[in-house]
């Protein structure tokens, strides 16, 4: 059977969703679904960019993949960290908002160095696939990568008040 690039890429990121543990909190517990997404986006763009300063000593080193995914997705990726500064504004200030998206790339980040991602073949094969991609691949690769695994600031406080 012949496969396409498009089942073959599906395939492979569908692959690695298994690969990332379950941080302690879940998004989508206490966020509307469009920033949930975003966060997933985001999430992915970093885990991507934490992999290639683990990798690019190696044999898979991709960080030239990686500035033709950024770019090809630079918009799409922009307007998910828009929306995330826009809900988490609300109430707590943009500044706030930005700490906060600086608390969750740090923590996918470490996770990313500590070895809880894909390893690095797979990750330059994500990245060289997003690069020839859709947006829409993109949001697919975040959904079956990221899941509702996202590192959520804020939200069990939230969760908490309701309770």
């Amino acid at each position: 059977m012949i496969l396409s690039i498009g089942h073959c890429r599906t395939a492979l990121i569908g692959a690695f969703a298994a690969v990332l543990a379950a941080p302690p909190v879940y998004a989508a517990s206490c966020w509307p679904q469009p920033v949930t997404e975003a966060a997933r986006l985001q999430q992915l763009n970093v885990v991507l960019m934490a992999g290639v300063t683990r990798c690019e000593a190696g044999a898979d080193n991709y960080r030239a993949d990686y500035r033709r995914f950024s770019a090809r997705h630079e918009e799409a990726l922009g307007a998910a960290k828009e929306v995330m500064l826009a809900r988490f504004s609300v109430g707590m200030g943009r500044a706030w908002a930005s700490n906060a998206i600086d608390y969750m790339d740090s923590a996918t980040a470490q996770r990313v160095t500590d070895g809880d991602s894909p390893d690095c073949g797979a990750l330059r094969a994500m990245a060289q696939a997003l690069a020839d991609g859709s947006n829409d691949d993109l949001a697919r690769a975040a959904d079956n990568l990221i899941a509702d695994r996202v590192i959520t600031p804020g939200c069990t406080r939230r969760i908490a008040r309701t309770h």
